[in-house]
């Protein structure tokens, strides 16, 4: 993540800027609201050093754009300290122009638009790739399959930013992108609506301490049943027996999908040329597939809505299923408004959130950005007045 340290004999509290905000702990935050992005940066002191980070909860595209004003508003602080500073990573470096984000991401505001998603899944040849990587497998997917399309969903910047240059060399038109965790953007799919549905090379999390980060949980797997449609498959390649196992008992008990052979873990030589398999193929490691096939369609449930701003109770809520939690609550003697960090959603996945606060009302910030999925809902609503 980009980061600037500086050092110093003064206080973070000694910079006049009226902008920023600030917690109990004497973390700040600061607003940015570039033409394209909108995000915060955490500024936090530990002796005397002084540390500016991107808040990563706000997910911006991380542009040189970006990385020049991070470096501006770090020099601002210098000057205004009296501060040296020691270390940086805002170097220019190649990134996709903003161009290519627009023609293939898919924003977490057009997923939170029960239309817009309505509109992508009305074609029945659509395909969801969790986890993309770099974008081999999809991109080859989309260059094979002209006629069908295809959506692929991954977490990291620096994958994403590889993906989607992929899709321009290859000059791709029938292929989208969400920069994700694909967790919380399933449940926004409509019911019976995506032909297929693959995981490759995942993770597997097998230390008890990570287990909670994996992909493929009997809730994920009860949300990939819903949104395949009517003889869709769900298709899993794996290095990893141990995961390959624990696939196939997830699937198999909390699910009505069908395995499509005999046995539902196959070894198999099916090549698609992903970073990972590429190596696991160097190291000589026995590549697993499992396939799973939906024959009955699931019952129609609309996507879930939310319209902000809401009244709210502000106090921790936290049940088995859900989880509503005040991280942090940042304020600025200038201004009557707080923005509120928040851990909201799935009690064993929460989306990390920030919202505005105003005499009793919760509402979007320009920095929000999060998927108003199920889970979402249940949660915010257990603290509605």
């Amino acid at each position: 993540m980009p980061n600037v340290v500086l050092k110093t004999d003064k206080s973070l509290f000694d910079i006049k800027d009226t902008a920023l905000f600030f917690n109990l702990k004497s973390v700040f935050l600061h607003p940015v609201e570039l033409s394209k992005e909108s995000f915060f940066l955490r500024l936090y002191q530990n002796g005397d050093r002084i540390i500016i980070k991107l808040e990563k909860a706000t997910m911006p595209k991380i542009t040189n754009d970006l990385k020049s004003y991070i470096m501006n508003f770090a020099v601002r602080i210098k000057d205004n300290l009296n501060a040296e500073i020691l270390h940086h990573n805002l170097n220019a470096t190649p990134n996709p122009p903003v161009e290519l984000y627009d023609k293939y991401e898919i924003t977490t505001a057009a997923i939170n638009s029960v239309e817009y998603i309505n509109s992508l899944c009305s074609n029945k040849n659509v395909s969801l790739e969790i986890g993309i990587g770099s974008g081999e497998f999809i991109t080859d997917k989309a260059k094979n399959n002209q006629k069908e399309s295809f959506i692929g969903a991954e977490i990291l910047n620096s994958d994403f930013n590889i993906a989607i240059r992929r899709f321009d060399k290859a000059n791709l038109n029938n292929v989208k992108a969400i920069r994700y965790d694909a967790r919380a953007v399933l449940d926004r799919f409509k019911p019976n609506s995506l032909k297929n549905v693959y995981l490759n090379f995942p993770e597997p999390w097998f230390k008890h301490r990570r287990i909670k980060h994996s992909v493929l949980t009997t809730k994920t797997a009860v949300e990939i049943e819903k949104i395949l449609s009517k003889n869709g498959t769900f298709d899993i390649l794996t290095d990893n027996r141990p995961f390959a196992i624990s696939a196939a008992v997830i699937i198999e008990s909390s699910t009505s999908l069908k395995k499509t052979d005999k046995y539902s873990i196959r070894i198999t030589d099916e090549n698609i040329k992903t970073k990972y398999e590429k190596k696991w193929i160097k190291y000589k490691r026995t590549i697993y597939k499992l396939q799973y096939i939906k024959e009955n369609e699931t019952e129609y449930k609309s996507p879930a809505k939310f319209d902000f701003p809401v009244n709210i109770e502000l106090k921790n809520r936290i049940t088995k299923d859900y989880v509503l939690k005040i991280l942090n609550l940042y304020s600025n003697p200038k201004k009557d408004e707080k923005i509120i960090e928040m851990a909201v959603g799935y009690a064993k996945n929460p989306q990390h959130i920030f919202l505005g606060f105003k005499k009793g009302l919760l509402y979007l910030l320009p920095q929000s950005n999060f998927v108003i999925n199920s889970d979402f809902v249940k949660a915010i609503s257990m603290s509605l007045q």
